[in-house]
């Protein structure tokens, strides 16, 4: 067994979550597949988090400089990190949130669609994209060392992770997400399954391009000579703007390339670059707990019975189990007096003998970690 683990999006500050990744998922991973693990990074580079309004929840971040070289905490053997600016620019992505952000306005309340800003959409189309690019570095590793990775890993880099992994290799045609926060759809902050069908996972941008279509948005005036009154203004809008939340989206792109869904009690959690944790894990009825039941209606996407995968593979009942039931983020967060929900310190804590190597790592490479 070969296990690839791709980290992408943005990094934030790696000190609030590089324990939890380290002690929780690399060293299990690492037992598990003796040793052959290769991580892999993708990642934006910027210098602030910035926020539409002071009400956003990205705002509380504003002020907070990001680490930008923290990613080599992780000792990728092969990463990129892009400009997040030059991304935008060549991927068009001002332009496609500001298409959907108007699309999914004037839908809202027939589709009943969460409210998302055109600077929170460009945000899931950073994602997505470096989600894919991660998954070309696997496969640039593969062809350089002309070996094949047997299972592979999707995680985010500002996301703690608080509970130890329950490794169980997934069947054919199933990847395996933690069993809460599925919101409307699949959980998205983690996933991980056998080599071919984590490829088609992590197209999650192409196949978001590949859904693109031209609709009718508002309505704008008439330019002078064309006659009088308004005219409908249509812009290019893909299959973002008909989810629900990210989480249904997900529930969509795996419908489209005949995946199933499996779940694991594993508790993964975002982390603000402010060392907050976002709060909604301590709250079952919000995260959802257990097996994708709204995606399985809503998209019928079939899914697996527990984390050991009991259940021939026929059956597709929701049925529940030992990983449905399981609350895995209980025991590991507390909530301060002012209200803010925050891990335990020995949870997350720096240990400066190991920041102090990743400083000596990213000497090496010409870079300093912030």
């Amino acid at each position: 067994m070969r296990i690839a683990v791709a980290f992408f999006g943005l990094v934030r500050r790696i000190d609030h979550t590089l324990d939890g990744i380290e002690a929780n998922l690399l060293e299990p991973l690492r037992e598990r597949a003796e040793g052959n693990v290769d991580v892999f990074v993708h990642t934006l580079l910027r210098h602030f988090v910035t926020s539409a309004n002071r009400f956003h929840a990205y705002a509380a971040e504003a002020n907070i400089t990001l680490g930008e070289a923290d990613f080599l905490a992780l000792k990728p053997c092969r990463y990129t990190a892009e400009d997040q600016r030059v991304v935008d620019l060549d991927q068009r992505l001002h332009e496609r949130s500001l298409a959907t952000a108007a699309y999914r306005r004037a839908n809202a309340r027939r589709l009943s669609l969460k409210r998302y800003t055109p600077s929170m959409l460009a945000n899931v189309y950073r994602a997505y994209y470096s989600l894919r690019q991660a998954g070309k570095l696997i496969a640039v590793q593969e062809a350089a060392r002309r070996l094949r990775y047997t299972h592979v890993v999707a995680a985010r880099p500002d996301c703690a992770v608080l509970s130890t992994i329950a490794w169980t290799p997934p069947p054919q045609d199933t990847v395996v997400v933690p069993n809460y926060a599925h919101n409307s759809g699949v959980n998205d902050r983690f996933a991980y399954g056998r080599r071919s069908e984590m490829a088609a996972y992590m197209r999650r941008f192409d196949w978001l391009l590949s859904s693109t279509r031209e609709v009718a948005v508002g309505r704008s005036k008439r330019k002078e000579g064309e006659g009088e009154g308004e005219e409908e203004e249509p812009v290019a809008v893909d299959a973002l703007g008909n989810a629900i939340e990210t989480e249904e989206l997900v529930c969509m792109h795996l419908r489209a390339s005949r995946l199933r869904v499996g779940v694991t009690p594993l508790c993964v959690v975002r982390v603000r670059a402010t060392g907050v944790a976002v709060s909604e894990v301590l709250n079952k009825s919000k995260s959802r707990l257990g097996l994708p039941h709204l995606c399985a209606q809503r998209c019928r996407v079939p899914t697996c019975v527990s984390q050991r995968y009991p259940a021939p593979l026929s059956h597709l009942s929701l049925s529940s189990s030992a990983a449905d039931e399981q609350w895995p983020c209980k025991a590991e967060l507390r909530e301060t007096r002012d209200g803010v929900t925050t891990f335990r310190s020995d949870v997350w804590q720096r240990h400066g003998e190991r920041r102090r190597q990743d400083a000596e790592h990213a000497e090496t490479l010409g870079l300093g970690l912030g």
